[in-house]
């Protein structure tokens, strides 16, 4: 994706500001602030930079790859789900009906997976990318133009969204066939590792989301 010029992002960097201090004040008034960022700790040492090392330590060797992992990650992650919803929707036969109530399920169920997701988010204290934490041995892709953080920025790393909706989509074509939703589990899969890969986010945010 392509860079902004810095000034563009003020506003922007001003209001991801504002929401860390906002979930900051949540969870100060919860009494679970210091808790919760032991855990992040606890798994950034234990858990996270062993597995984002292996990952993420294959980054920044081959432009070709990290552009192609990139356009996986982040700009045509939804081809697959969405053509498969599609097919499924308009595939003719007496069940189709039952069908498109099956899918109309699974939209719900991915949108109310989307807001607890985010709910969670909110009442945490805000979690920076590895792209954006200082001295963890993180590799950047090869990009000329590099990360528009500003389309990352306002919400926190944990947990990830992606890991949150596309499990969702594969629990929900599993109804319809168990080769289909573990081919879904699959692609996501590969998403959330391309996710690490690029240093979106850490192996936690995708475990838990």
């Amino acid at each position: 994706s392509a860079g902004i010029p810095a000034g563009s992002t003020d506003g922007t960097r001003a209001q991801g500001a504002r929401c860390r201090k906002s979930r900051k004040g949540l969870v100060a008034s919860l009494g679970a602030g210091a808790s919760i960022k032991i855990m992040y700790q606890y798994f950034l040492t234990y858990f996270d930079l062993p597995i984002l090392h292996a990952i993420n330590g294959f980054c920044g060797q081959s432009w070709l790859l990290d552009r192609l992992i990139s356009h996986v990650a982040l700009d045509f992650k939804w081809a697959i789900p969405l053509c498969i919803f599609w097919v499924l929707w308009f595939k003719a036969g007496e069940d189709q009906l039952a069908r498109r109530r099956i899918l109309l399920v699974v939209i719900v169920a991915v949108l109310l997976s989307l807001v607890i997701k985010r709910a969670i988010s909110m009442a945490m204290p805000y979690r920076v990318r590895p792209m954006e934490t200082p001295n963890i041995g993180y590799h950047r892709p090869l990009f000329e133009e590099g990360f528009n953080l500003a389309d990352f920025e306002l919400w926190s790393s944990f947990p990830s969204d992606q890991a949150t909706y596309f499990f969702a989509f594969a629990a929900g074509f599993w109804f319809f066939s168990a080769r289909l939703g573990l081919a879904m589990a699959a692609y996501s899969l590969v998403i959330i590792m391309s996710r690490v890969y690029l240093g979106t986010h850490f192996p936690s945010d995708v475990l838990i989301g």
